[in-house]
């Protein structure tokens, strides 16, 4: 049982890895090409997407791109940018283990994501704040906040959310020695 188990784990990290990873310096270069050009809300989407990219690549590009997007999203009144650039500034903390300040970004992102009622970003940083619970071992409190993200999934919530959430439950039930549901998770979050 274990043995498929973490078969299964495997397999998900190596498919989300590879995908990631082959495509990931051609969008960097690409977006850097498309970033001197830009102005305005583009650039501020072009901070974040570069960021995000660099978040496991180059923390400290990643953060100045991340300190950029923000800024500017503020000079710019852009909310939607604002939140963006709070989540990737969180996911940079965690990389940094800077830990409680990444919850205090992702709680910022979140207030924003709620005050414009976009579904698909709060499912996504209800889904980092769980991440961040499990990663400190708190699995209840992990639980609780996947458990909130999929209560706000709906149809126009991109699918790869909650194929993460899937794996995320898969995770915990993996901590609590509850392996067919875990396994069962896994499977979901392969098919999707």
């Amino acid at each position: 049982m274990f043995q498929n188990l973490r078969f299964f784990s495997i397999i998900f990290l190596f498919i989300i890895t590879t995908d990631c990873l082959s495509s990931n310096q051609v969008n960097i270069d690409s977006l850097e090409n498309e970033l001197k050009s830009s102005k305005g809300i583009k650039r501020v989407k072009l901070f974040n997407e570069l960021s995000k990219s660099l978040c496991n690549e180059s923390i400290n590009k990643s953060l100045e791109y991340g300190d950029n997007a923000l800024k500017l999203s503020l000079k710019l009144n852009n909310k939607k940018g604002e939140a963006e650039a709070y989540n990737n500034l969180g996911l940079i903390c965690i990389n940094k283990a800077s830990f409680d300040k990444a919850l205090d970004y992702f709680n910022l992102s979140l207030s924003i994501n709620k005050e414009l009622n976009d579904s698909n970003k709060i499912v996504e940083t209800l889904t980092y704040i769980g991440e961040f619970y499990y990663y400190k071992n708190n699995y209840k409190t992990a639980q609780d906040y996947f458990n909130k993200a999929l209560k706000f999934f709906n149809p126009n919530c991109d699918s790869l959310l909650l194929a993460s959430l899937c794996n995320n439950f898969g995770a915990l039930n993996n901590e609590w020695a509850n392996y067919n549901k875990a396994l069962n998770y896994y499977h979901k979050a392969l098919l999707i």
